[in-house]
């Protein structure tokens, strides 16, 4: 009897992730800046080095086949100025049902420079493949639903990187918090010694708000 129960109640789940893999990407879809939170912290006369850099994010919606349906082309820059990019991604969205969550594989570009500004040339990601991509296993992002929000986080300890500054090995965290306004993000890096690499030192997210829409092909809705 409990083993057709569990046969009962788990297709109910995957219908349920389902769902939640298609509203996340319709949150995720836009353009996301922090402006409001450091124009406040600057009001308040926060400290300067507990003042956020101002970041804007571009989350696209793009076609790319062997990644999958859900599928986000990512470019975030710095400082209103578009040319001062410092991170370029590909997302990848998955039904994760051991974790009962929904898996963001993130995979970086082998040269940057081919694929700025793909959300306007989509054409440009066609022929990509996780493959032709940089993939760090154990740096996926599980995000899970709760009620009107998601909640992201790293798995504790798994994302171990080379640092490509100064060759050493660095542990990455990040924890995520996204509505259909909001989407805020802490990402933070220790050495192997635990010293701090990156990320806010008031341990604080950055909090970006969603100016407008991007459907596919780059179009703003």
């Amino acid at each position: 009897m409990l083993a057709e129960e569990t046969f009962r109640i788990k297709p109910r789940k995957n219908r349920q992730l389902e769902k939640d893999v298609k509203l996340i990407m319709k949150w995720f879809a836009g353009y996301f800046d922090n402006r409001e939170q450091v124009e406040e912290e600057k009001a308040k006369n926060t400290p300067p080095e507990l003042i956020h850099e101002q970041i804007h994010g571009i989350f696209a919606p793009v076609e790319i086949p062997a990644f999958g349906k859900n599928v986000l082309y990512v470019k975030q820059y710095m400082d209103d100025d578009p040319t001062q990019v410092y991170r370029q991604r590909i997302y990848s969205f998955h039904v994760n049902e051991k974790e009962e969550a929904i898996e963001l594989r993130i995979y970086a570009f082998l040269d940057d420079e081919a694929y700025i500004d793909a959300h306007l040339e989509p054409g440009k990601l066609s022929d990509l493949t996780p493959e032709k991509m940089s993939f760090k296993e154990g740096c996926e992002l599980f995000w899970y639903r709760k009620k009107n929000h998601f909640l992201g986080y790293m798995k504790e300890g798994t994302c171990r990187v080379c640092s490509q500054k100064t060759g050493k090995i660095i542990t990455i965290t990040d924890d995520c918090y996204l509505d259909g306004e909001q989407l805020w993000i802490r990402d933070r890096a220790f050495d192997e010694d635990g010293n701090y690499i990156f990320g806010h030192k008031g341990n604080i997210h950055h909090k970006m708000k969603k100016q407008y829409e991007i459907l596919k092909t780059g179009r703003i809705g």
